[in-house]
């Protein structure tokens, strides 16, 4: 049975029938094919068609270039080296944020450090009202005294 085929524009996946029909069986996957279009380019085909004569120049110009250089680092370690170098790249990037302005009011910020209500009076009057207000218990007054000894204590 004689099959009549142009090697010089063949379909993909004619490239793959045709290379796993050799006595080797299953050489080429219709995956790698796509990936070795992909490297090589319009240098095998036109896009839709592949030239196997031009396709087979390549893959051998692939098998004799220079290979890159072999860190000595190999397998699980080199990986995880890989991945901790990333990862203290994008954290040193994350925390340049730039320079810290300058206070806009420096009274106002001394009078905060010393105490939680001068904070919350000065940052936050609308959402802290209860601890603004002047309510006939007290409570908010001993709440605000008890979160300041807090803070100063640094939670102890």
């Amino acid at each position: 049975m004689a099959i009549d085929i142009d090697i010089r524009a063949l379909k993909p996946s004619q490239v793959v029938r045709l290379l796993n029909s050799t006595p080797l069986g299953e050489v080429m996957t219709d995956r790698r094919m796509y990936q070795h279009r992909m490297r090589a380019g319009y240098r095998i085909g036109d896009g839709s068609a592949v030239d196997f004569i031009r396709y087979a120049a390549w893959l051998a110009g692939e098998l004799h270039a220079p290979r890159e250089a072999v860190s000595p680092q190999i397998g699980y370690d080199a990986v995880k080296e890989r991945a901790a170098a990333r990862s203290r790249a994008l954290s040193e990037a994350g925390r340049d944020i730039g320079e810290i302005p300058a206070v806009a009011n420096p009274q106002r910020r001394a009078s905060a450090e010393g105490s939680f209500r001068s904070f919350c009076e000065a940052y936050f009057p609308e959402t802290l009202p209860e601890l603004t207000e002047e309510p006939s218990t007290g409570a908010s007054t001993r709440n605000a005294a008890t979160a300041n000894t807090a803070i100063k204590r640094q939670g102890r």
